[in-house]
């Protein structure tokens, strides 16, 4: 039985002694990090109420922000 217990415990041994020999080698992955070739571009217009006073009365227009252009007419408020 004793002669048992040192067989296994010797065979544990070397198994764990042969292993911590190899080191392990961990490859890191080849990753390939590109740029962006287009500019973001927006997908909906900006719409903004322009507000003047014109003879003591207040008039709004709506102005497209994103394509600079006036739509619609001045209306009273």
């Amino acid at each position: 039985m004793k002669l048992l217990k040192k067989m296994i415990l010797a065979g544990v041994f070397s198994y764990v002694l042969a292993g911590s020999t190899f080191p392990c080698v961990a490859k890191t992955p080849n990753l390939h990090i590109t740029e962006p070739t287009s500019q973001l571009s927006p997908k909906a217009d900006k719409l903004e109420w322009k507000f003047k006073m014109i003879n003591g009365q207040w008039y709004r227009r709506l102005y497209n922000a994103t394509q600079n252009k006036w739509i619609g007419d001045w209306e009273p408020v």
